[in-house]
């Protein structure tokens, strides 16, 4: 079934919203477990966006987990949107779909590296696992969206 531009980039939109809520979900419940609500995202807008390190989260937890959220859900977003094209382009000519693959590990590894340029204190707080089980929950739900709606 042939889909329009418009279509696959809002279902590309779609798929990283549901990426994001995701991984957004899985940290909080990663948060709540250590006791810390709002700590991952709150840690990653003080590094990312203000330079500060992780003992300065505490002042302003709901204000940086806000603003981390915005370049979170932004960031999923354009990824899905990418992802959405990817998939379109896989629909006419199945070679590529290895190029899918490479594409949605390359996103694992993009986010781990970003984190590890952080700063050791950025990766102690987030662990490696726990930023590989929400990256692989995410992109689950993205492909599962992606094939539901693209079964060709």
């Amino acid at each position: 079934m042939e889909h329009s531009r418009t279509r696959i980039i809002i279902d590309g939109a779609i798929a990283g919203l549901i990426g994001a809520v995701v991984v957004a979900v899985w940290f909080l419940l990663f948060d709540l477990i250590r006791g810390h609500a709002l700590e991952t995202p709150a840690l990653l807008a003080a590094t990312i966006l203000h330079g500060s390190h992780s003992h300065e989260v505490q002042h302003g937890l709901t204000l940086l987990a806000l603003e981390y959220s915005l370049l979170h859900f932004g960031a999923f977003i354009t990824f899905g949107i990418a992802g959405g094209l990817l998939l379109e382009a896989c629909e006419t000519e199945s070679s590529l779909l290895f190029s899918l693959v490479i594409f949605f590990v390359a996103f694992e590894v993009f986010f781990i590296a970003v984190v590890l340029f952080l700063g050791p204190n950025v990766m102690v707080e987030l662990t490696w696992w726990g930023i590989i089980v929400g990256n692989l929950l995410a992109t689950g739900a993205m492909l599962s969206y992606f094939f539901w709606r693209h079964p060709a």
